[in-house]
């Protein structure tokens, strides 16, 4: 019963998880949206959109380290959910693992982690690029 328990919260730490991950990135696309309009905006001199830019690159590098931490989190209960499954025979887990992994395709954290770390950099690049010009 213990483990039919702990099988039950392994997979709503996996949804809350997924969520967590989901949210971080839509507000990182609003915040990131919202910095890119003020800093092109005319009344924000060349100093202060280095500025703007590069907390959008500190920002993106935070969240990029929220996404990759929850990833490690999400491994770890599935790991776990997957010994459980081993000791109750079930395949909940364990069946959903390989196939998901023969598609060819990345993760959703990892995909997430892309987009968040594009940004980031585009930030970077833009802050370099207003130092210099």
């Amino acid at each position: 019963m213990i483990l039919l328990a702990e099988y039950a919260e392994a997979g709503n730490s996996c949804r809350a998880h997924e969520q967590h991950t989901r949210a971080a990135l839509a507000a990182y696309l609003a915040f990131s949206t919202a910095l890119l309009a003020l800093t092109f905006s005319s009344v924000v001199t060349n100093p202060g959109r280095v500025v703007l830019c590069f907390v959008g690159f500190l920002v993106g590098v935070f969240v990029g380290n929220a996404v990759l931490r929850s990833r490690a989190h999400y491994a770890a209960f599935v790991g776990r959910a997957k010994e459980i499954e081993a000791v109750l025979g079930m395949h909940l887990y364990t069946n959903a693992w390989p196939t998901a992994q023969a598609t060819g395709t990345f993760s959703t954290k990892l995909a997430i982690f892309g987009v968040v770390g594009a940004l980031a950099v585009f930030f970077l690049g833009t802050s370099l690029w207003f130092a210099f010009r």
